[in-house]
């Protein structure tokens, strides 16, 4: 494992801070396994008072997901 993994960490980003054409990391499961891919966020729709549906693509992958999916890496300090 790399040193530089280690200084980041991965959490879900605020609501508020999720807009169109920003990048983040998402879980995607590809050939029976779960990898973190970048994805792009095209579109977002509220459906409730909480929720948000998101439209991301990224590496041949377009879906609408819940925003709370999405994640983004900050720096360990």
């Amino acid at each position: 494992m790399s040193a530089d993994l280690e200084l980041y960490a991965l959490k879900c980003p605020d609501l508020q801070t999720i807009a169109v054409n920003n990048r983040y990391l998402l879980w995607v499961k590809i050939g029976g396994q779960y990898q973190l891919k970048d994805v792009m966020v095209k579109a977002i729709r509220q459906t409730s008072r909480n929720a948000f549906q998101v439209d991301v693509f990224g590496c041949g992958f377009r879906k609408t997901i819940s925003a709370k999916k999405l994640r983004e890496r900050v720096r360990n300090e």
